[in-house]
């Protein structure tokens, strides 16, 4: 009889350490999986976390998150991510991605051929001095004889013309001229252009004038260079010969000033 309490009581022990072995070990797990999920190497059948960062993370299910920051991550099912999702590595989904609207978020698509580089500029020229400008005739170009800034990377050039004004040429490209000066008396002026400084003619559009002497004049065109070619453009008088005098009553300031902007 003692011994038959004997091994109860043996059998009880080691019931009871069995039992305790069990729980330290569930225990373990548990506390190893908390430690997996927060290092993101965990295997799931579906995770919902508010945020995370993760080494790694491989869901069997759908993943539903607000945040998140992952070396690698795969998932089986669908994916709805609520605010940013940061993936340094692979990124698989079986499923859908689906934004916090609802949306469902496909594929990249190609990326386009890049486009050409620009190539404008613009270019500034004045002239202070009368000189020439004292009596310009339609056809004559006014002298505007100095380069203020150029950066129109040699698409507008100028060149002293036999008349002793200024003509400027200028390459393929569409042109905005901006020409401003004052003359003795009512008169107008306009934009030249044409294949060479010999052969230029009126641009009607560019026209400009003033029925009061020295009024400051300010006209303003578009000018266009068909491709493979060039223009020569001068700036004279319409009708009429001219003086250009003082700008105001800045003494000594037969202003002329030309500004030609290169948009294509």
């Amino acid at each position: 009889m003692q011994n038959l309490k004997f091994k109860n009581t043996l059998l009880t022990l080691l019931l009871s350490f069995s039992l305790g072995a069990i729980a330290q070990d569930q225990e373990n797990r548990s506390s190893q999986d908390d430690e997996n999920a927060t290092r993101g190497c965990c295997d799931n059948n579906s995770v919902c976390y508010s945020s995370g960062t993760f080494c790694s993370l491989i869901v069997k299910g759908a993943l539903s998150a607000k945040s998140g920051t992952f070396g690698r991550l795969n998932v089986s099912g669908n994916e709805t991510v609520g605010g940013n999702l940061n993936v340094g590595g692979n990124l698989m989904v079986g499923g859908t991605i689906t934004d916090s609207n609802g949306n469902t978020l496909g594929a990249t698509g190609a990326t386009g051929a890049t486009g050409g580089v620009g190539s404008g500029g613009v270019a500034e020229f004045t002239q202070f001095a009368q000189g020439v400008n004292v009596s310009r005739a339609p056809g004559d170009a006014f002298l505007i004889g100095t380069q203020v800034s150029n950066t129109t990377s040699g698409a507008v050039t100028s060149t002293l013309r036999g008349d002793g004004g200024t003509y400027f040429t200028l390459t393929a490209g569409t042109y905005i001229f901006d020409y401003e000066m004052s003359l003795g008396s009512a008169g107008s002026v306009a934009i030249y252009t044409g294949a060479t400084e010999a052969t230029v003619v009126i641009d009607d559009n560019s026209v400009a004038g003033s029925t009061t002497a020295t009024t400051w004049i300010h006209g303003r065109s578009i000018v266009t260079v068909p491709p493979s070619t060039t223009v020569a453009a001068i700036i004279s008088p319409l009708v009429g010969t001219f003086a250009v005098v003082t700008a105001g009553t800045a003494t000594g300031y037969y202003m002329v000033r030309l500004t030609i902007l290169k948009v294509a």
